[in-house]
């Protein structure tokens, strides 16, 4: 009987479906896509968390013109307003929540004196979907074991899309990597954020087959960024290198010499990689310093387009998301802008830095907020991996410094990047609540999941 009424359930479902998709087909394919995951979540809700962490590797996947992240943001919601009516807690409170709702709420505001009202709508959505990604992680994660298993779950999806950029770089089938990413320097700045909470699990795992697969991964992650032929990609990870070299061995391993073998281990692949990628990553390097390429593929000359914005609109700024359309007309009035070796898109283009972004769309208030946003997490993991080690909860406070290092390689990304709604930004805020919650609660550290 019940195996009847299932299929019969289907059959209906299916039907719905097919009726749907004569008249919009778009949301047909998203509902057919929709409902297994549904499926799938329902019996095990917090696999929704590996989901999200695919989607960020994946992020030209489409359905029907969908983006997978749009796709699955309302199914993260559901679960996470379904975990939150069970009586689980969620991490988002106190300084932290704060700096989201003031920043949110600015950029929120800031549609009332938009100059493309239509694109501060586009990337406030895109801010909205960022937000459900931190606060599902910041809910569904409540034990040591969900962090752990997060941190293998991203090393499990990073060996085959790192592995995947490698081949196609290889065997020329994209001059520069990104996978499914679709852009090589964004692709480049998640691996690396990525990398840390990687190496952090690897001490963690009882595993010897599983500790060499995240082994794996590290060094598949230094090759795909090598692949991506980006200079800020190279310039984020000799800074997560010396970071690591600067610091005591007990901030993410369990020794010093856990700390060597992983410094020469990135060392190596590093340079390796470098001489696999022969002249094509060197020519990168040296247009830098080259008349020719002397702005960085435009990005001083939008650097400068965004300061002048921001001294034409010191408090308000343009509005959210709306830099890119009026950087072509902006670069035009900006005084000292190269327009013989750069040509502006017709189009328009991002300033290809979070902050002077944020400084030209949100005023000195929003840039304020932004940096008192980061900061404000910084400081959270901080305190975090102190009182951890104080406590002798050796875990978590590898766990803080890693997840304090990943911010750290998106900082520096975001210096030469648009990533202030990138998901692994709001992902890293959201493992930086729950680690303050969980430090706040050992008892709950070591419950089963």
């Amino acid at each position: 009987m019940q195996h009847s009424l299932a299929i019969s359930g289907f059959g209906g479902v299916a039907a719905a479906i097919g009726a749907l998709s004569a008249v919009q087909p778009r949301a047909a394919v998203a509902a057919a896509v929709l409902l297994p995951l549904f499926v799938v979540v329902a019996r095990a809700p917090r696999a929704i968390i590996g989901l999200l962490l695919a989607s960020v590797f994946l992020e030209i996947i489409s359905i029907g013109g969908v983006t997978i992240a749009r796709i699955l943001a309302p199914v993260a919601l559901a679960i996470t307003a379904a975990a939150l009516a069970r009586g689980e807690s969620t991490a988002i409170r106190g300084g932290v929540g704060r700096w989201v709702v003031l920043y949110a709420g600015w950029a929120l505001l800031s549609g009332f004196w938009s100059v493309d009202f239509g694109s501060t709508v586009y990337l406030l959505a895109s801010l909205g979907i960022a937000l459900v990604y931190m606060g599902a992680f910041s809910t569904l994660i409540q034990r040591g074991q969900h962090l752990l298993g997060t941190f293998v779950a991203l090393s499990l999806i990073a060996l085959p899309v790192s592995a995947y950029a490698m081949y196609t770089y290889f065997t020329g089938a994209a001059l520069r990597s990104s996978a499914g990413k679709g852009d090589p320097n964004s692709f480049a700045a998640y691996e690396l954020i990525a990398l840390p909470l990687v190496v952090a699990a690897i001490p963690e795992i009882q595993s010897r087959r599983l500790r060499v697969t995240l082994v794996a991964t590290a060094i598949a992650i230094v090759g795909a960024v090598m692949t991506t032929l980006s200079r800020g990609g190279l310039v984020t990870l000799a800074v997560l290198v010396l970071l690591v070299a600067i610091t005591p061995a007990r901030v993410v391993f369990r020794s010093r010499v856990q700390k060597v073998l992983a410094l020469a281990l990135v060392a190596v692949s590093a340079t390796l990689f470098f001489v696999a990628t022969g002249p094509a990553f060197s020519s990168r390097v040296d247009e830098t310093f080259t008349t020719g390429g002397a702005t960085g593929s435009g990005r001083l000359d939008m650097w400068k387009g965004a300061l002048h914005s921001f001294h034409e609109r010191p408090v308000l700024g343009l509005g959210y998301g709306t830099f890119s359309t009026v950087s072509t007309s902006l670069l035009q009035q900006t005084p000292g802008v190269d327009l013989v070796n750069f040509t502006p898109s017709p189009h328009g283009d991002l300033a290809h830095s979070a902050y002077l972004e944020t400084l030209a769309e949100l005023g000195l208030p929003g840039l304020v907020l932004f940096l008192g946003l980061i900061a404000a997490t910084a400081g959270s993991l901080l305190v975090t991996a102190r009182r951890a080690r104080d406590a002798g909860l050796g875990f978590l406070e590898r766990s803080s410094h890693a997840l304090l290092f990943a911010l750290a390689a998106w900082a520096v990304s975001a210096l030469f990047l648009s990533l202030e709604t990138s998901r692994p930004l709001w992902i890293l805020i959201g493992l930086a609540l729950v680690c303050r919650r969980l430090v706040a609660k050992p008892e709950i550290l070591h419950k089963p999941a």
